[in-house]
């Protein structure tokens, strides 16, 4: 037994010895108005956006975060969840922790950041969208790197998580070393998020997750026109090109890998800034493992909602491909680009080496 039960009463001792600890009485503390706490600088350092990108924010979700609960007579405002929710995904830090913060215990932090990241990730229908008609993602990418048709730009990313424990665990265990949920994303040339699947192990291969997506269903339907671009990590289809092996075994062949690989710092990009910006993803969540797909669908509404909003960019540097050899920048005739069509049927290989054929020397 603990020496420091000797200082308390008889009584106490028994009630904790018997394992019938009295609950501690309730204590109400300040909570803190962000808003108005923090300035510009300061509010921005804490919460990844500014006080007008805050605002806008809760404008849209607020509708969907009820003040009132039945286990508490002192609820928490939808401002004040929403708040708790972008520190905890801001840091990544224990719910404790932000619900320190903003004056609340952890249990209602964790309340507060399931049901805003619920409410959240309920707007991807809305603001996760892969357009039909990517005219102007196809023209940037054209100017960009020379290659035609490009809709979107395709690649996946490990989500640490802690260990799930019984029997399945080492399923989420990724080729890096660490336990993990991988999510493939798509983004456009403005870097925001077309397309996301979250929810596999870690373990699962980038391929087995494009093959049973939506996303490849409505490309091998036609519902969506376009090219996307990935890595060697993906299969070779007539609506998604990789590199050709390597060494290429000609000079055309090779000013296409780094064509497509220029092109394909968008995504690398993209998800470093979501990473930067919201650092949940990037360390490992202190939460049920059940909740990690919601909350990776709300960071990714959340991107696009900041640049949507015009909020600053959050970067480690930039990764653009600045300094890719000017041989690789082939001049691209516009009457010769590649529109595909209801009677386009070439396979995987023949769109790949036409598209290589564009960057032969003349």
């Amino acid at each position: 037994m603990n020496d420091d039960l000797y200082d308390l009463s008889p009584e106490y001792q028994q009630r904790v010895t018997a394992g019938r600890i009295s609950r501690r009485p309730a204590c109400l503390r300040d909570r803190l108005n962000p808003l108005e706490a923090f300035d510009e600088i300061e509010f921005f350092s804490r919460f990844r956006v500014n006080k007008q990108g805050f605002m806008s924010i809760f404008d849209i979700v607020k509708h969907s975060l009820p003040a009132h609960t039945k286990k508490t007579n002192s609820p928490l405002s939808p401002i004040q969840q929403l708040s708790v929710t972008l520190r905890f995904l801001a840091t990544g830090d224990f719910q404790i922790s932000c619900g320190d913060f903003q004056g609340i215990s952890q249990s209602s932090a964790c309340r507060a950041v399931h049901r805003t990241t619920k409410a959240l990730a309920s707007l991807s229908k809305d603001v996760i969208v892969f357009p039909d008609n990517n005219t102007e993602t196809n023209q940037y990418f054209l100017e960009y790197c020379g290659i035609p048709a490009i809709s979107g730009i395709i690649d996946g990313s490990q989500i640490p998580i802690k260990s799930p424990g019984g029997p399945d665990a080492e399923l989420y265990r990724c080729r890096k070393g660490f336990f993990s949920f991988n999510v493939q994303f798509v983004c456009d040339h403005k870097l925001k998020i077309m397309n996301v699947v979250s929810g596999w192990p870690g373990s699962t291969h980038d391929s087995r997750i494009w093959n049973n997506c939506q996303l490849k269903i409505e490309f091998a339907t036609k519902a969506k026109q376009g090219l996307l671009l990935g890595d060697s990590g993906y299969p070779l289809e007539p609506f998604l090109m990789i590199p050709f092996p390597y060494p290429p075994n000609s000079r055309g062949k090779g000013r296409f890998n780094r064509a497509l690989c220029k092109a394909r710092s968008a995504i690398e990009r993209c998800i470093g800034v979501l990473k930067r910006r919201w650092a949940c993803l990037s360390r490992q969540l202190k939460c049920s493992n059940t909740r990690v797909p919601t909350i990776v669908v709300a960071c990714s509404v959340l991107h696009n909602l900041c640049i949507d909003f015009k909020q600053p960019m959050i970067e480690d540097g930039q990764t653009d491909a600045e300094d890719i050899d000017e041989e690789s920048q082939a001049t691209v005739d516009p009457d010769t680009e590649y529109r595909p069509g209801d009677d386009f049927i070439f396979e995987g290989e023949e769109v790949r080496s036409m598209l290589a054929e564009r960057f032969e020397p003349v």
